[in-house]
């Protein structure tokens, strides 16, 4: 509140587009300013609140140009609470001036677009949306009017009933295992939103009517737990790279409001080692947490079809998620199979994310132009992309097969069929995490339709150095201390290659102002099968380690997903490696060959066939 006090007049920064809306302060100080008040009662803040709230009613006349509400409805928002939470305050003539620029800007304007009224372009966003843009609208718009409901109470309830109509369109959204379709960032601002509606419900009308006990909404609280690796969430579709951590507090009203103390005790945890505050509005230290007890590590939201397994809910953890669905749906990607990969507290399989909003038909007809948004710029397979604007199938939709998890270890199998169209007959990719819960595995199983065929393997990285050893079989990321070593393994002749993230054709491209230049910050790894056909795989293996780590190559499993239920729940003690295992010495390694003469030398390595060997071929210096 102290940083908000005195600062200038904000006022709508208005734009063409409706989606991207600015002003030139922040509009967050009025409720700040306000609850300063209500905390300690001195009338320097509610002086200062009416100071740059009148101030922004006189500049912001047309507060909802467009009538995409998206303009104006936090606004709304901000300065009716503003309104409740200095109501002793105001005088009644400014409290009659706030409701009347509320009613004339917002309440009026929305009910007309509900009502699907003419000379409303985006009426859309106010009537029958599943978007996130509803949810929001409703939710910042309905607290608004509860705010000021006394005013007039006859048109308020009409208000209301409208808001409580609208979200019956969004609550299906998190159907049927509270996921959300449009990814963890869409989540994040739609269902904070949707929080602040639930509790201003409760508090006015001392009911939610029956909007909590539908559709799982009780257990969305989980979606950002699971789609939040160990620093960043899996930002697939239009996601920002960010970590979810500061929406533990809405998961934890879920967790309060459900009585639920296993994942209560996971969110304090988490809030603990991380150093979040844990004080807010909803924490309750008189709710006993489960102790001893942990939340499962793996979790799958159907519809969404996305997942992740974890080593542990603590720091510097191993964790896989996956995504399959729907490629169609707003803010999607073409990106079936899609995967992240985080170790040691590093993300060395990267999603890119969101694009430039501002781009020409960035919603529209040009989406998969842009690489952000296209199959070649996901960790995915592709199947003969060249030259194509649906380098994967736009209408292709991916399910789970199946999934196991235990003790050691997880998996997830998605059927990927839908993303090849014509070219496959049958196709599936695999996720494992093994060895522990340490080690990664991506398998994908093709078969295809026709001859000559050209698959393409992506992952992107932010690795800042990559070295492949083993005539293309191993590659070596690194980040600081940490060593991400993947292997290889293929049905046909294929080997790991090193590329910048750009397009393969350049008839797939945007025009050169709209191309978001990544060079510098991703690198992509390939893997490119030339000529395939019948019955392919590609099996790659990811593990990293501290590069003090005794063990530090992956257990190459390179087993057909059929057979994956006997090897994923294990801890294994030996690497089984194709070949080369490498180690280092403080000063010289010291080897005893057969005749027991000593060689001192800088460079050594084994090479092994399988675990617990009992003979192994020593190389010194590169020789036999």
């Amino acid at each position: 509140a102290e940083k908000s006090y005195g600062l200038d007049v904000i006022k709508l920064i208005k734009s063409d587009s409706e989606l991207n809306t600015s002003y030139s302060g922040d509009i967050t100080s009025f409720s700040k300013l306000a609850f300063a008040y209500m905390m300690t009662g001195e009338g320097k803040w509610a002086d200062d609140l009416w100071r740059v709230i009148n101030g922004f009613m006189e500049k912001n006349e047309d507060l909802n140009h467009r009538r995409s509400f998206l303009n104006g409805s936090e606004a709304a928002r901000q300065i009716a609470l503003s309104y409740d939470w200095a109501y002793d305050y105001f005088t009644n003539e400014q409290k009659d001036k706030i409701e009347k620029f509320l009613f004339d800007t917002t309440f009026e304007p929305w009910m007309r677009a509900h009502q699907g009224m003419v000379g409303f372009p985006s009426s859309s966003y106010a009537y029958k949306s599943q978007s996130n843009i509803n949810c929001v609208l409703s939710s910042q718009i309905g607290v608004a009017a509860m705010a000021v409901f006394e005013k007039n109470p006859q048109f308020y309830s009409k208000l209301m009933a409208a808001i409580f109509r609208q979200m019956e369109y969004f609550l299906p959204c998190y159907a049927p295992d509270g996921g959300y379709w449009e990814g963890t960032s869409y989540w994040e601002y739609a269902t904070t939103n949707l929080v602040k509606l639930f509790e201003a419900t409760e508090s006015t009308f001392g009911t939610l009517y029956g909007m909590y006990d539908v559709f799982n909404v009780k257990n969305t609280g989980e979606f950002p737990l699971y789609m939040n690796g160990d620093k960043l969430q899996f930002n697939f579709g239009d996601g920002y790279r960010s970590s979810l951590i500061g929406d533990l507090p809405t998961s934890y009203y879920f967790a309060l409001k459900n009585g639920d103390r296993e994942f209560a005790k996971t969110i304090i945890d988490l809030m603990r080692e991380v150093g979040y505050p844990i004080g807010n509005r909803w924490y309750d230290p008189a709710f006993p947490s489960a102790e001893g007890k942990s939340f499962s590590l793996d979790r799958y939201f159907r519809d969404v079809e996305a997942g992740s397994m974890r080593e542990r809910w603590t720091s510097n953890s191993a964790y896989l998620a996956y995504h399959g669905g729907d490629n169609s749906i707003g803010h999607g990607d073409l990106d079936i199979g899609t995967f992240v990969f985080d170790a040691y507290g590093k993300r060395w399989a990267e999603e890119l994310g969101s694009d430039n909003y501002d781009y020409d038909q960035y919603f529209g007809n040009k989406r998969y132009l842009y690489y952000k948004k296209r199959g070649e710029g996901q960790n995915v397979l592709l199947i003969n992309p060249y030259g194509k604007y649906e380098d994967q199938k736009k209408d292709a939709y991916s399910t789970l097969i199946c999934s196991n998890s235990g003790e050691m270890g997880a998996y997830a199998v998605l059927d990927t069929s839908g993303a090849y169209g014509e070219n496959v007959t049958k196709a599936t990719r695999g996720f494992m995490l093994t060895d522990g819960r340490k080690e990664a595995i991506i398998r994908d199983e093709v078969t295809l339709t026709r001859d000559n065929n050209e698959l393409y393997w992506f992952m992107h990285t932010m690795a800042e150095n990559i070295e492949i050893t083993d005539e293309g079989k191993t590659a070596v990321l690194s980040i600081g201390r940490h060593r991400c070593i993947m292997q290889l393994s293929s049905s046909e002749d294929a080997m790991f290659e090193i590329m910048e993230p750009v397009h393969l054709a350049e008839n797939t491209k945007p025009s050169k102002e709209q191309l978001t230049d990544l060079s510098g910050t991703y690198k992509k790894i390939m893997v490119h099968l030339s000529g395939a056909e019948g019955k392919v795989y590609i099996n790659v293996c990811m593990r990293v380690a501290d590069i003090t780590d005794e063990k530090m190559m992956p257990v190459n499993i390179d087993l057909p997903i059929e057979n994956w239920n006997s090897v994923y729940d294990k801890d294994y003690e030996n690497p089984i490696v194709e070949d080369k295992v490498f180690f280092t010495v403080d000063e010289k390694a010291i080897l005893y060959p057969i005749n027991d003469s000593e060689i001192f030398t800088d460079k050594a390595y084994i090479s092994v066939a399988g675990a617990n060997v009992k003979s192994a071929d020593i190389y010194v210096d590169e020789k036999l």
